[in-house]
């Protein structure tokens, strides 16, 4: 909800999933510009989550907001940002313009 505040003024759509399984069907189903996702999801976790998108969607970017990941745990992943909670909304925003592009 947050999110969808954040950017509703901004012509960005977006689309919320309860887990890291619902977020790969919706990105099977949907056009997607970026994924921004946790690390820590139940039934698929992040790592899980930007590994599968880089086999269905490999041109999606992916941005992980999260309190304990780092690149050193990602092995080979490379995600276009990583911002560690807690982070602040202005970080976000810019982040989610530079990975789309707009900036």
């Amino acid at each position: 909800m947050v999110y969808m505040l954040l950017f509703c003024d901004e012509g960005i759509d977006i689309l919320e999933a309860e887990d890291g399984m619902d977020a790969l069907e919706i990105l099977k189903s949907e056009s997607i510009d970026l994924v921004v996702s946790d690390c820590n999801m139940p039934r698929m976790s992040g790592v899980e989550l930007m590994e599968e998108t880089q086999k269905i969607k490999p041109e999606v970017p992916f941005v992980f907001v999260s309190g304990n990941v780092s690149v050193d745990n990602l092995g080979d992943l490379e995600p276009f940002a990583v911002i560690p909670k807690p982070f602040n909304l202005g970080e976000l925003k810019t982040t989610v313009h530079r990975a789309l592009g707009d900036i």
